[in-house]
């Protein structure tokens, strides 16, 4: 094992999670949970050199309105790439209501990154809140992902949330595809999405109520159709989605 580089904490970033991306250059991108400025996590990378690997962090989350960072800080998950170079990710905290933000990173000429805030995640019933998975693109450049809590019932009492994020004209709009309910079809979901060549999601679960044990579910993303949960190699029935 090589060790490319030691986080400083402060400034630098500390606690990195939910692993690396990486572009076409050998140039690694990644996350940590705190670090930076106001302690709320960044976004780094790490380049190859002919003496080692060189960081550089190229996004610090802040809290620049004194009570919340409404540009999301306390990233939980990795990033992914999408088209141009352009990186995508969530944050667990911060954004308007203080559930998370989906945001996109852009590179400049320059090599400056500026961030956008795709979707932020309502406190509300119907609504994922704290999204926990790295990112997964699909068709026409949507974005799929899990949330940690919400869905159903509001914050920490809800099982959570399989979502989209969808690019139109005017911007982003979430499609959330499932809320789970903590029973048969499972709740809180844990690692990253995968999607096949027909258009499905797939997925685990920690567990749900009646059992404990951990489940596997598939999504079918038909536009505005309906959603099917596979659990176990056995169909269950359609859940209507919620456009948000």
């Amino acid at each position: 094992m090589t060790v490319l580089h030691r986080s400083a904490g402060d400034n630098d970033g500390a606690y990195p999670n939910g692993g690396l991306a990486m572009d076409r250059t050998g140039v690694l991108y990644g996350t940590t949970s705190g670090g930076g400025k106001d302690g709320l996590g960044t976004v780094f990378k790490l380049t190859p050199t002919d003496h080692g690997w060189e960081e550089s962090v190229i996004q610090t989350f802040r809290q620049l309105d004194g009570s919340n960072c409404f540009g999301g800080c306390l990233p939980m998950a990795g990033l992914t790439f999408g088209t141009g170079g352009t990186l995508y990710g969530t944050t667990g905290g911060g954004g308007k209501f203080g559930g998370g933000v989906g945001f996109s990173l852009t590179p400049s000429v320059s090599g400056e990154w500026s961030e956008q805030v795709l979707y932020h995640f309502k406190r509300e019933v119907g609504d994922g809140q704290v999204p926990n998975s790295r990112l997964v693109v699909g068709e026409s450049g949507a974005l799929y992902g899990t949330t940690k809590s919400g869905g159903d019932k509001p914050d920490m009492n809800g099982f959570s949330t399989v979502f989209k994020l969808v690019p139109t004209p005017t911007g982003w709009r979430e499609v959330v595809l499932h809320c789970f309910t903590g029973s048969a079809d499972g709740g809180r979901p844990t690692g990253t999405l995968i999607r096949d060549a027909s258009g499905n999601v797939f997925g685990t679960t920690e567990g749900g109520a009646r059992s404990g044990v951990q489940r596997r579910y598939s999504i079918q993303d038909r536009c505005r159709g309906h959603v099917r949960k596979l659990i176990r190699g056995r169909l269950l029935g359609p859940s209507q989605t919620r456009e948000r």
